[in-house]
């Protein structure tokens, strides 16, 4: 077969010739003599792919197929056929994808073989067909083949990889859906009429696709919330309940509110002075009361709320 710079899917790889070959890249880290190559010397088994191990320390050495174009498919099918010849050490491949034609950018896992030592193939002739199947994105991939081994030893035969359309989409990524939400801090608050506070909702996981949060309260007479979370407790009123909910992808969580009038008043002692002190609706002390601002007032050993 004849594969251009971005073939597309179905993709069939047979790894049966010295052209297909010379159309990958490979790679070898650890530079200890092993390679990758293309042989038909094994007249029983065909031609293949292969990577041999010729050296004493361990191996880490890498084959990048050529570029496929996965077009709009959101899920795909990879199938590889491989023979191990190890008898001394383990060995084991990885089947990877990048959007890249490099190592670093090989950082997609679509599978993962090993063979423990001692499983050299001898007189079976047969090939192990590995298959996984992944959600992923569309357009231009390239395929890597990663194999180590402790120690060199022997080699692994690779033949007929083959890549498959499960799903056509929008060529966007997969959706990934929301599991959870809560909201930080506290699961009550008590505020003084006309106060805010800020509540922050954390949607789960981290990637969902849409972490919009709606917010809701049960009794706006007593509190408002907005689409950013800002509590408001009604200044007309002395006390009242509501609840307060945020919902995300059919998930929701919830805090109580209290509007109580007192709030910040018992936690200042009333002393007799005829100077004025003022505080704070959660009682802390004012040097400089702002204007048109609920306070509490200590004056004359009376402790009151006021608006300046």
């Amino acid at each position: 077969m004849t594969v251009s710079a971005a073939d597309t899917l179905p993709f069939d790889f047979e790894m049966n010739s010295q052209d297909q070959f010379d159309k990958c890249t490979t790679f070898e880290p650890k530079a200890h003599g092993s390679q990758w190559y293309f042989t038909n010397l094994y007249t029983d088994l065909g031609p293949l792919f292969a990577v041999g191990f010729n050296a004493d320390e361990p191996m880490d050495e890498w084959i990048i197929l050529p570029a496929v174009d996965f077009g709009n498919t959101n899920r795909i099918e990879v199938s590889v056929e491989a023979r191990s010849q190890s008898a001394a050490a383990p060995e084991s491949f990885e089947v990877c994808l990048g959007r890249e034609n490099t190592i670093e950018a090989m950082d997609v896992k679509v599978m993962a073989e090993d063979w423990p030592a001692g499983t050299f193939s001898g007189d079976d002739l047969s090939f192990r067909v590995s298959t996984a199947e992944l959600d992923t994105e569309g357009g231009v991939w390239y395929v890597g083949i990663r194999c180590t081994s402790p120690v060199y030893q022997w080699g692994l035969f690779f033949r007929n990889l083959k890549i498959r359309s499960l799903g056509e989409g929008t060529g966007e990524p997969p959706v990934v859906p929301v599991d959870g939400i809560s909201i930080e801090g506290e699961a009550e608050y008590t505020v003084a009429p006309g106060a805010t506070i800020t509540l922050t909702a954390v949607v789960t996981p981290a990637d969902a696709t849409d972490k919009t949060v709606a917010w809701t309260s049960s009794d706006e007479s007593v509190a408002t919330v907005d689409g950013n979370g800002v509590v408001t407790a009604a200044s007309g009123i002395e006390n009242g309940k509501a609840t307060v909910t945020a919902t995300c992808g059919g998930f929701s969580a919830s805090v109580k509110v209290t509007v109580d009038k007192n709030v910040g008043i018992k936690g200042i002692e009333t002393e007799s002075s005829d100077s004025a002190e003022y505080y704070d609706l959660q009682g802390m002390r004012l040097s400089a009361p702002e204007k048109g601002r609920p306070v509490i007032v200590r004056q004359g050993g009376r402790t009151f709320k006021a608006i300046l």
